[in-house]
C-alpha cells in the first residue's frame, strides 16, 4: 500500500469532497431544474420588478399577448407569455380563478 503524506491525504480528501458535491449537484439539477424555472416564472408574474437569484434563474425575453376565448359561460380573457429566444418553447397561459385541490 502506498504511503501518503498528510498534505497528500488532505488534498485527496478535498478533491473527493469537491467531486462528490459537483456530481450530486449535476444529478439533482436535472429533476429540480423545471421546478426552479417555474418558480422564477411565477415570481416574475407576481412582481415584474422582483430582484434576486430566484427570479433570474430562467430569464428570457418574451412576447405578451392578450386575448379572449368564448366559453359556454361567456367570454374568457387570457394573457399568454411566449419566450422569444427559445426554439419550440411552449407558452404560458394565465387564467383567473381557482383550481380544485390536487389539480
Amino acid at each position: 500500500m502506498a504511503k501518503f503524506t498528510r498534505r497528500q491525504k488532505i488534498f485527496i480528501f478535498l478533491f473527493v469532497v469537491f467531486a462528490s458535491v459537483v456530481f450530486i449537484g449535476a444529478v439533482l439539477l436535472h429533476p429540480v431544474g423545471p421546478h426552479l424555472r417555474a418558480m422564477a416564472l411565477l415570481l416574475r408574474f407576481s412582481n415584474p420588478q422582483a430582484q434576486g437569484v430566484a427570479t433570474r434563474f430562467a430569464d428570457h425575453p418574451f412576447k405578451e399577448e392578450d386575448g379572449s376565448a368564448l366559453t359556454p359561460h361567456g367570454p374568457l380573457r387570457y394573457r399568454m407569455y411566449v419566450p422569444l429566444d427559445a426554439k419550440n418553447a411552449g407558452g404560458v397561459v394565465l387564467l383567473h380563478g381557482m383550481s380544485p385541490p390536487g389539480h
